[in-house]
């Protein structure tokens, strides 16, 4: 039997677009080079023209701040924070678990750690623990669109919105952008902006657990007498976080 400690899966791609991608920003040290021109987004063929021109120079906050509304932005700032604290704790717990104990390491990628859950583990015995944390980032998504990844199809103004119906990726999909000043910025609904908190909060906890158990390990508190009743408490303390964001 297989005991699965946990699979956290955050993911918000609001456009429904991915390419694999660094988030990683050009180097600005170099004196000659001049700041951005202001993007145009008065109109939405505008607005989706500048989508897939986003200057290297700005930093992943000002890239989400510049395109979507006040509110959604603050929320996607807030998700792309919490999403990279959390893969760098779940980084650096993998780590240390490598150190502590790799002959127990069942397997292991990027988002993912699966190990033995009893040692030393009996012949035919299956019972395995994994941790698993996955936020697809905003920012990422948005410098990775091409030209030919969103176009748009048609637009209407309804009370106040841009209602838009674009291309992404060969499929439509409906996006509201709302005025800002002179700029047409990408509104998210108020129940999708909720949801978006909702794993901002539980990507928060989920980091703060993930340096807890790194500290255990680094410490050597975790050791081969307590190791089964250490995992098993991980596994409550964290499953407690998933289950309380559910």
């Amino acid at each position: 039997m297989q005991k699965i400690m946990n699979v956290l899966a955050a993911a918000v791609l609001m456009l429904g677009i991915w390419h694999p991608a660094s988030s990683g920003l050009k180097a600005a040290n170099d004196a000659a080079v001049k700041a951005p021109a202001k993007a145009d987004l008065s109109t939405p063929e505008k607005y989706f023209k500048a989508l897939t021109a986003i200057p290297a120079l700005l930093t992943d906050a000002e890239v989400v701040t510049l395109y979507y509304a006040a509110e959604s932005a603050k929320a996607l700032v807030e998700f792309d924070s919490m999403g990279n604290a959390g893969m760098k704790q779940f980084a650096l717990f993998k780590e240390a678990f490598r150190k502590r104990f790799p002959e127990r390491i069942l397997e292991e990628d990027e988002n993912r750690l699966k190990v033995s859950m009893k040692w030393p583990a009996k012949k035919f015995e299956t019972m395995s623990a994994a941790w698993s944390l996955t936020a697809s980032l905003i920012a990422p998504q948005l410098r990775a669109l091409k030209p030919a990844d969103i176009v748009l199809v048609s637009a209407r103004e309804e009370g106040g919105v841009v209602k838009t119906e674009v291309m992404v990726s060969g499929k439509k999909k409906p996006m509201d952008l709302v005025r800002e000043g002179a700029d047409l910025k990408l509104f998210i609904e108020p129940a999708e902006l909720a949801k978006i908190k909702k794993m901002s909060a539980m990507l928060n906890r989920c980091a703060a657990l993930l340096g807890h158990f790194r500290l255990e390990l680094d410490k050597g508190i975790v050791t081969d007498k307590n190791y089964e009743g250490t995992i098993a408490q991980w596994e409550k303390e964290y499953m407690a976080v998933i289950d309380a964001y559910q």
